[in-house]
């Protein structure tokens, strides 16, 4: 029994797909009576806000890439818009800190409390 086939435990790979679909939670937020088009403008605000550098807008595909350096190390942010149905849209951001994904939560909800704060001026038309 065992031997030269023996395959690592499942659990490994199921853990780590639990572990992903927990990064993608905190990385995901939807946002009712908001249009893709104040959904990218607020995030457009919230990352120049974090003193981002923008590197790509593509408000057709709702993707926004940019990029800032930190002691040294380069950091990126993508953000990407869904629009579910009208007047709902689906925001995830995805950060990389040098070549590691960052998967700690509390830096997207603080990523998240800024664009909520963002949001509320763009619907209001605040600037």
């Amino acid at each position: 029994m065992g031997g030269a086939n023996c395959r690592p435990a499942p659990t490994a790979a199921i853990t780590s797909t639990e572990s992903q679909l927990m990064i993608r939670q905190a990385q995901t937020r939807e946002y009712e009576q908001v249009s893709k088009k104040q959904a990218m403008r607020a995030s457009i605000a919230t990352l120049q806000d974090l003193n981002f550098i923008l590197d790509k807008v593509d408000a057709d595909l709702g993707a926004i890439s940019a990029s800032k350096f930190s002691t040294g190390i380069s950091v990126k942010v993508t953000v990407t818009i869904r629009e579910k149905a009208p007047n709902l849209v689906t925001v995830r951001a995805n950060t990389t800190y040098g070549e590691r994904t960052v998967d700690d939560p509390v830096v997207y909800q603080d990523f998240f409390a800024l664009l909520d704060k963002s949001l509320f001026l763009v619907k209001n038309q605040v600037d």
